[in-house]
């Protein structure tokens, strides 16, 4: 599929559905989606506050993005994706019917869930089969597009065992500015304390983030399993390389009371290489994004 394709789908009145199924448990790995979503303009997002969690009752993402619960959501000629899965709409009082009745004839929603025959609690077919549907098409051709798109523009995906995008543009920054290929996601969160001039390192810190004043802490078993859970749901890890991966960032933390931590950032020799090569890129779309990342401060 073709990112104009999906582009033309985006601007119809309806709901666009998209179905993911990945070999893990239905909610984890669901929203890998998010940021190819964003890169294809989707404004707000929705989705069970639980898969947002983080700690002590914080939420975040991987990314910044527009988000709001359920029941917050107001419309304001804006894209908006709610992303659940079949068990979610039918046990539990999180139904997405209502919003999609609200929003079918006003704007475009799209629907990303885990199954192609998701079905809302008062639907009596298949939301595919309604006749306010736009489209259904699997989360696979949407990457696909995406990745095309990203192509176009000089730019290739560099990790093989992810379709998350914003992990596929730390690795493509990482290359930019170290002049090293990163394949695999693991070794892409081994170099994370390395490499703060990454958007994803803003992500840990946040997660490592010390409850009893500035800096970063080591975190307690309860912490981590919720921080594996956590990225579970945005990377298709199972249990054991998920907390593989936890484990090595807290012992990180443990060993250096510096890790992770933004107010050392400042002096990283790493910012300054990342601010040169920002200078470098181009004014694409994408350009701009990574030049903007590059250029923050953590």
């Amino acid at each position: 599929m073709k990112w104009e394709t999906i582009q033309s789908f985006l601007s119809q009145q309806g709901v666009f559905l998209i179905h993911d199924t990945t070999e893990q448990r239905s909610q984890f790995g669901l929203l890998r989606c998010l940021p190819a979503l964003d890169r294809l303009g989707v404004e707000e997002f929705t989705y069970p506050w639980r898969w947002r969690q983080l700690q002590s009752g914080d939420g975040r993402g991987l990314f910044s993005y527009e988000y709001s619960l359920l029941q917050n959501i107001e419309y304001e000629d804006q894209v908006l994706a709610a992303l659940t899965t079949q068990y979610y709409e039918n046990e539990t009082q999180h139904s997405i019917g209502g919003l999609i009745n609200r929003w079918q004839e006003r704007g475009t929603m799209v629907v990303v869930a885990d199954e192609k025959q998701f079905q809302t609690q008062q639907g009596l077919r298949p939301l595919y089969h309604e006749p306010f549907a736009i489209a259904q098409r699997p989360y696979d051709d949407v990457y696909d597009a995406v990745s095309q798109w990203y192509n176009d523009q000089g730019f290739d995906f560099p990790l093989t065992d992810t379709r998350n995008v914003f992990l596929q543009d730390n690795a493509i920054l990482y290359e930019r500015v170290a002049g090293e290929t990163v394949t695999q996601t693991t070794e892409l969160f081994s170099l994370l304390n390395d490499a703060p001039y990454l958007p994803l390192y803003d992500a840990i810190a946040a997660a490592f983030r010390s409850d009893d004043g500035p800096g970063t802490s080591p975190k307690k078993d309860h912490a981590l399993q919720n921080l594996v859970s956590w990225l579970r749901r945005r990377i298709e890890w199972d249990s054991s390389t998920a907390m593989s991966v936890v484990r090595s960032l807290n012992s990180t933390v443990a060993e250096n009371t510096r890790a992770f931590d933004p107010a050392a950032v400042a002096q990283d020799a790493s910012m300054s290489d990342a601010r040169r090569e920002a200078r470098n890129l181009d004014s694409t779309p994408l350009g701009q994004t990574y030049k903007a990342w590059l250029q923050r401060s953590p």
